[in-house]
């Protein structure tokens, strides 16, 4: 600046907005990631929580049910304390978990994967995979656990992937076997 002028000269001013701009870039090249990240670890959070809640209200349900009626590998009927049936199943149409016909979780999230494992009570049971187990479990291979068969049943596990916004969680529970209900008819 020249003595006795007021004003920067547009050399100066060049050279201040370029400066300022080189900072404003870093600044922004730094905040925007730390920003978006953070973003995601919300989302994970509100995943793990959301699907939590949900485990464990099936392990709620399934551990203080009446009996098991019958079950496959994505869904399961009990009888509650009450006598009320309860059916747990996954819709493969909306990816959406239900209980009851009521969604297991909140509007916006998707149950991406759902499944039942039984593991049978036999000595070779470790060292076979969980789809091995239900073929063990299911003695009279109609694809559904029920009867006598779950007497042989000794661990029960329900796993759930949930979705939002492009992130997962998944999680497990293993609940409490209910007594096996034997000898009834379920009408559809």
């Amino acid at each position: 600046m020249r003595k006795g002028h007021s004003g920067w000269s547009l050399l100066e001013m060049v050279i201040a907005l370029t400066i300022f701009g080189i900072v404003m870039a870093a600044i922004f090249g730094v905040l925007i990631p730390t920003l978006r990240a953070f973003a995601k670890n919300q989302i994970r959070h509100e995943l793990y929580m959301q699907t939590e809640q949900a485990l464990n209200g099936l392990n709620q349900k399934v551990s203080d049910s009446f009996g098991w009626l019958e079950g496959d590998s994505a869904r399961m009927l009990l009888v509650s304390r009450n006598g009320d049936t309860i059916s747990i199943y996954r819709d493969v149409k909306d990816s959406v978990l239900y209980v009851n016909r009521r969604p297991a979780l909140p509007a916006g999230y998707k149950t991406a994967e759902f499944g039942i494992s039984y593991k049978p009570m036999c000595d070779s049971a470790m060292s076979l995979s969980s789809g091995q187990w239900f073929i063990i479990a299911d003695s009279d291979q109609d694809g559904l656990i029920k009867g006598e068969e779950i007497t042989k049943v000794v661990s029960l596990e329900l796993k759930m992937t949930v979705s939002k916004a492009r992130e997962n969680y998944t999680g497990s529970t293993f609940p409490r076997i209910p007594p096996a209900i034997m000898d009834i008819e379920i009408g559809e």
